[in-house]
């Protein structure tokens, strides 16, 4: 085993035992456009849900309000639709009076991201918005982007929304865009705890059961996440970063580790789990059946 996935484990187990841990704190900024439409209309209910779910930001537009202003729908996106749904009132008579009843009827009607259109200007309250929130660009880091191109056979990554995701069903990692990050530390970060959930895939180390991924607070999702996450910690340690970005690593797994009764064993049992992603995506090998003497060090 590595020296550095030990060093890392050893100061996540530490950490957490001596207590203290500082809440975790999401390492992207969140926009504010993914529950609003074209308009400028902020979406309530359900229909918040259904835009964040979506992996896709905002703001929303209809067809109508597309082509009124002169754009289109991206060719192959027509069917990648969202729905708003809303309430309005059917009247009907009364038999036999002059009144009518009013009968509330559920609608929906669709709307796509403004990043699936073509030829749409930025309404001017969207370039306020954006200009207000304006954030430095975010430069690569050299090592970083050496070791995830390392990943052999890696899933595709696709960049917009405001979520970072594994979806095992299609094999595919959805990340933030870089820029929304607050610094490359963090952006790398999360690139690769994304990239371990991503080795959990059948076709890989075969950790993950199923195409669908277990349901959220469940027992085995959350030892999923203590995987990711330790082994995020473990491959920014590698590429040097760690020091910008273990404090919150070590908050994500004692929150995760919370659920799970605060098991000790856990951590260790995640983080040999981990080990195996990492060496996995570094392109590295070991074989954990030797004793630790007969084995090359990673």
């Amino acid at each position: 085993m590595s020296k550095v996935y030990q060093i890392v484990t050893d100061q996540i187990v530490k950490s957490i035992e001596a207590g203290g841990v500082l809440p975790w704190c999401k390492p992207w900024k969140v926009t504010g456009t993914s529950t609003k439409s074209y308009t400028n209309h902020e979406y309530r209910g359900i229909n918040v849900f259904l835009a964040l779910i979506s992996g896709r930001p905002g703001p929303w537009i209809t067809l109508n309000q597309c082509r009124k202003v002169g754009g289109r729908i991206k060719d192959g996106e027509f069917q990648n639709s969202q729905i708003v749904t809303f309430y309005t009132t059917w009247e009907k008579e009364k038999a036999g009076t002059d009144k009518t009843d009013k009968i509330p009827v559920f609608r929906f009607y669709k709307v796509w991201s403004l990043e699936q259109t073509e030829n749409v200007p930025i309404p001017s309250w969207l370039a306020k918005e954006r200009a207000k929130d304006a954030i430095e660009p975010i430069a690569p880091i050299e090592g970083a982007e050496k070791l995830f191109e390392a990943y052999q056979g890696k899933p595709e990554v696709t960049y917009g929304g405001d979520r970072a995701c594994y979806r095992p069903v299609d094999d595919k990692i959805s990340m933030p865009i870089r820029d929304s990050f607050k610094g490359p530390e963090e952006f790398y970060s999360t690139l690769f705890h994304e990239a371990i959930h991503s080795t959990g895939h059948a076709s890989r180390l075969g950790r993950l059961s199923g195409e669908s991924p277990a349901p959220f607070g469940s027992c085995d999702y959350s030892k999923e996440e203590l995987v990711a996450e330790v082994g995020a910690a473990m491959l920014c340690a590698v590429v040097g970063i760690e020091n910008k970005t273990i404090d919150n690593s070590i908050a994500y797994v004692k929150n995760w580790l919370s659920r799970l009764q605060d098991d000790p064993k856990l951590i260790i049992q995640a983080a040999s789990a981990a080990q195996k992603a990492c060496d996995l995506i570094r392109g590295t090998t070991f074989d954990y059946s030797k004793p630790k003497d007969e084995a090359s060090e990673a």
